[in-house]
């Protein structure tokens, strides 16, 4: 019988801690307020920083350089972007069977071309569009056609934001009311560009661009 009561007392003195630890304080907190749903990914009291739909650079001097992967690489080195982002700063082989190594130089208009691999081989009608590095990843170049009737080849250049912009044919006329979504290379094959709406009620469009795995995202539409 003692030890009948001793067990009551027991769950007796479990359920009024529960009570006193939990249950009161909750009832005696100030009410939730519920936080609007584009910031319920921070913790309460947090600054509601703007989410911006891409990468964010910060200007900083460039990491040393890590240690060549194989005796006899060559360092291409940092270009510094004028937004302040770094872009660049990789090892490449002396060789490469079947092309030679272009230094990166400067255009006439100011666009600065990285070092790329060039093929030794020409392509009568064709013009070799240079790979890059995106990130760590090699992103591969490819043969295009020299012409291509009422469209002009607009070569890839760094936006602002440090997306890179892979070269692409842009028609010669415009078409009202639309924008041109450019074609692009996803490395066996040319995926031709299209038009769509310059305006989608309720979407916002989300630039096509490069992951950090060197896969092509293409351009589209998302809700905000």
């Amino acid at each position: 019988m003692g030890l009948l009561k001793g067990r009551v007392l027991f769950k007796s003195l479990v359920f009024v801690s529960i009570l006193v630890g939990f249950v009161l304080p909750a009832y005696s907190s100030p009410p939730y307020k519920e936080r609007p749903y584009k910031y319920r990914h921070y913790p309460p009291g947090a600054p509601k920083y703007k989410r911006y739909d891409r990468r964010l650079y910060i200007p900083a001097p460039p990491p040393r350089r890590p240690p060549a992967p194989r005796r006899g690489y060559i360092w291409v080195p940092r270009y510094r972007h004028p937004r302040g982002f770094y872009i660049g700063g990789y090892w490449r082989p002396p060789y490469r069977k079947g092309y030679i190594w272009i230094e990166g130089y400067w255009t006439s208009d100011g666009r600065w071309v990285f070092g790329y691999w060039k093929p030794v081989e020409v392509r009568k009608g064709y013009v070799w569009v240079p790979g890059f590095w995106n990130g760590y990843v090699w992103v591969d170049g490819f043969w295009r056609p020299e012409y291509k009737e009422g469209y002009i080849w607009v070569e890839g250049y760094w936006d602002d934001d440090g997306y890179w912009i892979p070269g692409y044919w842009k028609p010669l006329k415009v078409k009202e009311g639309f924008v041109w979504v450019p074609g692009y290379w996803d490395g066996t094959r040319w995926v031709e560009g299209y038009w769509r709406p310059s305006v989608r009620p309720g979407y916002l469009w989300k630039k096509g661009h490069y992951n950090e795995s060197g896969v092509w995202i293409p351009g589209h539409w998302e809700k905000p």
